[in-house]
């Protein structure tokens, strides 16, 4: 396996299902840290297929730009690659209170011509979060569209669609399905 620790982190390596082939496929999960500008420009993207990438891609602006003059963020960025290069998912966490992080922001491509991606790249952050003792991961003011996939698919506890929260005991078992409905173990990168 390849490890490169030039533009983005590698932090996981999983499978998601081609849906064309029905076969699974490596996918890699990568942290962007937002030290080098070529961080930015991997969550360029084409505005019609997603959604909040110009969000994602203005904070991490905003988090280099932190950066550079020596301050500190609680901003965190992650993207989902398939084994060609192509991001088809990223998403945006923020430690809000000590240990405790919010997922403010996910998305993935919309043209699905993949399964799991969802499902893989949040199950990785979980598993990230935990490795740096995240002990809770919460989705504030969720998009109406967006609950029953964290609710029912994730696990997650629904707190009347206001906010949806997750402890290390509801993610890891989120991790553990993720696992067997993609055959694949996330395998943490980092060591």
């Amino acid at each position: 396996m390849n490890i490169s620790f030039g533009k983005k982190i590698p932090i996981m390596q999983t499978q998601i299902q081609n849906l064309q082939t029905g076969a699974f496929e490596p996918a890699t999960v990568y942290e962007l840290d937002c030290t080098d500008e070529t961080d930015i420009l991997e969550t360029i993207k084409p505005q019609n297929s997603w959604t909040y990438a110009r969000d994602i891609n203005r904070n991490m602006c905003d988090k280099y730009i932190q950066q550079q003059i020596g301050e500190d963020s609680n901003l965190s960025f992650y993207i989902l690659q398939n084994q060609k290069g192509e991001t088809l998912g990223m998403a945006q966490t923020e430690e809000q209170i000590k240990n405790a992080h919010n997922l403010s922001l996910f998305d993935t491509k919309k043209n699905k011509q993949y399964k799991y991606v969802g499902q893989t790249l949040l199950a990785s952050v979980s598993k990230d979060i935990m490795s740096k003792a995240g002990v809770r991961l919460s989705v504030f003011d969720p998009h109406p569209s967006a609950i029953a996939f964290y609710d029912k698919i994730c696990g997650f506890q629904n707190f009347g669609n206001i906010f949806l929260s997750a402890d290390k005991k509801q993610m890891n078992k989120f991790i553990q399905q993720t696992e067997q409905r993609t055959n694949a173990q996330l395998v943490n990168l980092k060591g």
